[in-house]
């Protein structure tokens, strides 16, 4: 069975590089330049759930 890959991440976690949109609000996006960047709350919202676009 082909591995499925996570689309959506928590703040706090850890996630591979790219661009993240807040899943609460859509309104704030958030660059992960490096795995060692951790995903934020969002700013606006204070949303927790992150998904790569």
């Amino acid at each position: 069975m082909p591995e499925t890959k996570k689309s959506q991440y928590e703040a706090g976690e850890f996630p591979p590089l790219g661009v993240y949109i807040c899943m609460n609000c859509g309104g704030h996006t958030v660059l992960v330049p490096e795995m060692v960047k951790k995903l934020p709350t969002c700013s606006k919202c204070k949303g927790t759930i992150w998904m790569k676009i």
